[in-house]
């Protein structure tokens, strides 16, 4: 088992045609298949509690839509530690807005870029200090794919009222972690915001 967001990233790479490869690739290709009328290319990957793999999906779908020639970028909400940058190598200590921004923000100088192959784009933003709209509307442009890694449910309560500002949403769930009820709770309180929920994505299952 690949317990972690960094051990499953490298493996991932390593290891193009693993089954984790395969299980993004998936992810993607059924992402691509969507009516983007509906679905658009601003993604939310939304999880109920702490530790549910929502980082871990945000980098495996990133990296799958790169190496397939795609122009992803992750919006990085969770500034964790374990983030999505950190654990790609990618250093958003001088560009991450942690601070309220005034004027007109050049938001190409806010994006950093791992150093590795594949070279993922990232911008870290600490959630509430720029509008979610604004943002999006300055990278819908450039890129194939917005992903947006937002905070846990139980951990910041505002990201139900974020999922109104995406095009849909992804809930992602930890097997014999995530209970029905926290699943339900978070099902009923994203479709009071009228969210596009394309469907969940189970981690940590064991293969038996």
């Amino acid at each position: 088992r690949l317990r972690n967001s960094s051990a499953f990233y490298h493996y991932m790479l390593n290891n193009p045609e693993s089954p984790a490869a395969t299980a993004m690739r998936t992810l993607c290709m059924a992402w691509l298949t969507i009516d983007h009328e509906a679905g658009g290319k601003v993604v939310m990957l939304c999880s109920p509690a702490l530790g549910d793999g929502k980082t871990t999906v945000a980098l495996g779908m990133a990296t799958m839509a790169k190496v397939d020639g795609l122009r992803p970028i992750v919006i990085d909400l969770d500034m964790s530690a374990q983030s999505a940058p950190n654990i790609a190598g990618a250093n958003t200590k001088d560009t991450a807005i942690t601070a309220p921004l005034e004027g007109k923000v050049d938001i190409k100088s806010r994006i950093a870029t791992s150093p590795a192959y594949p070279h993922l784009e990232f911008i870290s933003v600490r959630p509430g200090l720029m509008n979610l709209d604004v943002l999006c509307a300055e990278l819908r442009d450039s890129y194939d794919l917005i992903i947006v890694d937002a905070p846990a449910v139980e951990e910041n309560e505002g990201v139900i009222w974020l999922a109104s500002h995406v095009d849909s949403v992804i809930l992602v769930c930890r097997s014999g972690g995530t209970t029905d009820r926290q699943l339900a709770n978070v099902q009923q309180r994203l479709s009071l915001n009228h969210a596009v929920v394309l469907g969940s994505v189970m981690n940590y299952c064991d293969r038996s």
